[in-house]
């Protein structure tokens, strides 16, 4: 007597090995480090947590975006001081993490490549104080003026105009030694911030694409959007149901005091963050919210420096 296995029993054992086939070759697809950041949730914003968000490029990983992000977070080091120019700029950057220069973008705005970041000081002159000056005299205390003598008491070249005396107090250096202690005490700025500062005056930018820094300008930035999400469904509030009455006019309610939740953060956004560069302005920058496994997604085109300070806002909101 042979047996044989029923029909259903056996589609359904087909039906496994498909699905397990299927998921296989899904994860030879994926990456590894997306299909762990799914299974562990770790792309969902927690209740006075940072907001989680990712950035849509397929020429760059969660975690080389993370080593960029924290190289600029981290305090200045950098020797940046006078004569200061674009390539050595880019050659420290490059010593921590991969940084080019858009060439063409600068030279569509008529910047050269060699640009001169920070100018060299000039020497200060040499001065003299003349009896004829009428504040060579300052109108102190003479304790005090008799306290800084001392450290005042300088060679000034003589002749016909000239003697040798006491700097005049708004010509000696004691405001900026005063001032010099103060800048001790204050934190050293993140080299995003001076890179930043350093950029701005040129209207140049930072952007972050392929897994590496690039300089560009505003109009290049501009023309490669970077696309990120943002799970704000702490900030929005998720989609509910009414509790008793489960009709179609109660359902139609909470839709609508979900979408009035939703308006708001967005209309904040475009009006606090770079507002002349959203589109609604007729700049190229986008933002639409998208609903998704009961969670609200905020999928946003800007440029690197607008998505930093988005994230810092909604961080900030969320806590």
């Amino acid at each position: 007597m042979t047996f044989s296995v029923p029909r259903c029993r056996s589609i359904f054992v087909t039906g496994i090995v498909l699905a397990a086939a299927s998921v296989a070759d899904a994860q030879s697809v994926v990456p590894a480090d997306v299909m762990h950041g799914i299974h562990a949730h770790a792309r969902v914003t927690r209740d006075g947590g940072e907001v989680a968000s990712w950035q849509i490029d397929p020429f760059m990983t969660e975690q080389q975006e993370a080593d960029i992000l924290a190289f600029l977070k981290e305090p200045c080091r950098f020797d940046w001081d006078d004569g200061l120019t674009l390539p050595q700029l880019v050659r420290d950057m490059s010593t921590h993490a991969a940084t080019e220069i858009d060439v063409r973008a600068l030279e569509e705005i008529g910047v050269k490549e060699s640009l001169v970041l920070i100018a060299k000081k000039r020497e200060q002159p040499s001065f003299a104080i003349t009896d004829n000056d009428p504040f060579a005299s300052p109108s102190r205390p003479d304790s005090q003026r008799r306290d800084q003598t001392a450290d005042s008491q300088v060679n000034v070249p003589g002749g016909a105009e000239g003697r040798t005396g006491v700097v005049p107090w708004w010509r000696s250096s004691e405001v900026t030694r005063g001032m010099d202690l103060i800048r001790a005490d204050i934190q050293t700025p993140c080299v995003g911030a001076k890179v930043t500062h350093l950029l701005e005056q040129f209207d140049l930018v930072l952007s972050i694409r392929s897994g590496q820094l690039t300089i560009t300008t505003r109009e290049g930035a501009e023309e490669q959007l970077a696309i990120r999400v943002y799970d704000v469904t702490p900030l929005i509030g998720r989609q509910r149901e009414p509790e008793t009455k489960r009709n179609a006019s109660g359902a139609a309610f909470w839709r609508e005091s979900y979408s009035n939740r939703a308006e708001p953060l967005m209309q904040v956004i475009e009006t606090s963050i770079d507002s002349d560069t959203w589109e609604s302005l007729g700049g190229p920058s986008t933002m639409s919210l998208l609903t998704c496994r009961s969670r609200r997604w905020l999928v946003v085109a800007a440029t690197s420096p607008t998505h930093w300070k988005i994230q810092a806002m909604l961080d900030r909101l969320n806590r």
